[in-house]
């Protein structure tokens, strides 16, 4: 098999507008200066003046230029501010009301952690292509009321994807470029795709269970298989795949009249988007479930939240859960107390982290594969992807060759070296504009890593160990310190949205 690399994922654009400086550093140092030239003209000059002005050039300086922790000062300062205001309030530690059910307590007064706030699981009738007549239980919607946008969860599995030759690899990975592309047409409803890989250790007796029911015990295959298992020490995992599928109703409204964005019209729509995803995935040789009731989705937050619970699930539901009578409150966590860098849930600590930087050289099909198969702890890995339409791709690439041709034109003509990166985002310019005339669609990306272990000192071991395992595949990863409650909910398969500051990079 050749590992010959073919693939490249864009740069996160840096939004420079002049020899390489952003927008927000120009602005910070343009403020700086006319705040001092406006001190030093107060009165006559004197020592005070220009101490106060230096002071104010340094401040600003540090502010435009200096990093801490990673990131530019000028972009941790809002995030230290917004955590230190929730830290002076309680606003970091959340517990649960009580009671959780029962009649004084509806579903309506049940209270939602902060990033949480907003979401709402809805039963509604399963339609027959979603397995209504396989099982009684109803489809579940999670919605959002501060947007109005609502999401269906399928459950997914990728096949038999490491076994086949490259050659089908690259077809499998164009046939799901050709999903994607169908979501980001100019009158698409879909504001965002997500796939949420969860993986967790798993005992060896749960594997042989599941090697009993599903192989012939008298195979030879399978008794060879047995022994090589207990001759070697073999780690497994549990995983889960899941796609998520988001429709946003001003999206719908603005196709099909006001009257489109109603809740009900949001909800047939959202139905129809998650049928349309399941069949072209079908069609790219995934092999697609159901998708998931209120109880599954409930089962998806619980477990998400602290891992402990998988051990003590029950397979088995009751006829209040098959009927869609399941209370919010079974999903959420009891407590929740976010520290700068974690967030406790329950007896589980989080760490979450976001790829700043993808890989600079072309990869082959299987870059991923040493994060997605690790099993040396909890963890999930979120892609969140919002659709760009052809004109909207087209405008920014427009708008991004003239930022980097005028770039490329001020350094030549002052005599400057021109750097690598500038000459390889021209290059990438044209590669998404040759793409994009071919009928590919461009997605604005973002990947998150949420960590979860049972102690900060686990913690701590498996962030460093996955740090390693993200450099093996070409990235680098970060910690979103002081946002890590945001980021776990974000991790779950309910539709939730990252800062807008996060979403940067494009990929065909």
């Amino acid at each position: 098999m050749s590992d010959q690399a073919r693939y490249r994922l864009s740069a996160r654009s840096a939004g420079t507008a002049f020899f390489g400086l952003s927008v927000a550093q120009l602005g910070l140092m343009s403020v700086g200066i006319v705040v001092a030239v406006k001190l030093l003209a107060r009165g006559p000059l004197g020592v005070a003046h220009l101490a106060a002005a230096a002071t104010v050039l340094a401040t600003t300086a540090v502010a435009a230029f200096a990093s801490w922790r990673g990131r530019p000062v000028y972009e941790a300062v809002p995030t230290a501010a917004r955590f230190s205001w929730r830290a002076l309030t309680g606003g970091n530690r959340w517990l649960c009301r009580l009671p959780l059910v029962g009649p004084e307590a509806p579903a309506s007064a049940v209270t939602l952690p902060p990033c949480l706030e907003g979401l709402e699981i809805l039963a509604v009738d399963r339609p027959t292509w979603a397995g209504g007549q396989r099982t009684l239980a109803p489809l579940g919607l999670v919605r959002d009321r501060r947007t109005g946008t609502v999401t269906a969860t399928l459950n997914v599995k990728g096949s038999e994807f490491q076994l086949v030759d490259e050659a089908d690899q690259h077809g499998r990975i164009f046939a799901w470029g050709r999903v994607l592309a169908q979501f980001a047409r100019e009158s698409s409803p879909v504001a965002r795709i997500c796939w949420h890989e969860w993986s967790c250790p798993a005992p060896l007796s749960e594997h042989l269970a599941w090697l009993a029911s599903n192989v012939d015990p008298d195979a030879l295959a399978a008794a060879h298989y047995r022994s090589l298992l207990a001759e070697q020490a073999v780690s497994v995992a549990r995983h889960e795949l899941r796609v998520t599928i988001t429709v946003d109703p001003r999206r719908i409204g603005r196709n099909h009249g006001r009257s489109a964005r109603t809740k009900r019209d949001t909800l047939q729509v959202a139905l129809a988007m998650a049928r349309s995803l399941g069949d072209r995935c079908r069609d790219a040789g995934l092999v697609v479930a159901d998708p998931l009731s209120p109880a599954d989705v409930c089962d998806a937050v619980r477990v998400g939240g602290d891992p402990a619970v998988v051990r003590s699930r029950s397979e088995s539901r009751s006829l209040d859960v098959l009927a869609g009578l399941v209370p919010l409150a079974g999903a959420i966590p009891l407590a929740m107390e976010t520290a700068w860098e974690h967030v406790r849930i329950d007896g589980a600590f989080h760490r979450s982290f976001w790829v700043s930087r993808w890989p600079t050289l072309e990869v082959g099909p299987r870059w991923l594969e040493p994060l997605l198969l690790d099993t040396a702890g909890t963890r999930t890995v979120t892609m969140i992807m919002e659709p760009v339409s052809p004109r909207v791709s087209r405008r920014q690439i427009n708008h991004e060759a003239v930022r980097v041709h005028g770039d490329i034109h001020n350094r030549a003509r002052h005599d400057f070296r021109i750097p690598v990166g500038l000459q390889r985002a021209q290059a990438d310019l044209d590669r998404r504009e040759a793409e994009l005339n071919s009928g590919f669609a461009e997605y604005r990306y973002l990947a998150l890593i949420d960590v979860a272990a049972r102690t900060l000192d686990e913690l701590d071991e498996l962030s460093n160990a996955y740090v390693d395992v993200a450099a093996a595949c070409g990235m680098e990863i970060r910690s979103l310190d002081g946002r890590h409650d945001g980021a776990w909910a974000c991790s779950l398969p309910i539709g939730r949205a990252p800062d807008r500051d996060l979403i940067g990079g494009i990929v065909g």
